[in-house]
């Protein structure tokens, strides 16, 4: 079964550099912003350049953090599990560019 694509929703809004990313859903009542910082971040930054799979922003992350893909798969798709269920990311379609 092919992997989903994650992607930004149209409704949420977000700010922030190398270290730390601050993320908020607009169109929810009572929403409360979310701050990410280290490699909750970098996640983010990696799902903020377009729609990526989980395997892809581990294999980003690998690079980055000079780890092995497969050691991270887990804990990326967990964390991509509890921004779906805020609404801060959803699957969606890759765009060929």
């Amino acid at each position: 079964m092919p992997e989903n694509y994650w992607g930004i929703p149209p409704d949420v809004a977000w700010t922030g550099d190398a270290d730390r990313v601050v993320v908020l859903r607009l169109s929810g009542d009572g929403e409360t912003p979310q701050a990410m910082e280290g490699p909750a971040a970098a996640i983010w930054r990696v799902i903020a350049r377009g729609p990526v799979t989980v395997g892809e922003i581990a294999d980003r992350l690998a690079e980055e953090y000079e780890a092995e893909p497969d050691s991270l798969r887990a804990d990326v798709s967990s964390f991509v599990a509890q921004l779906a269920q805020r609404y801060f990311v959803a699957p969606t379609e890759r765009i060929a560019g």
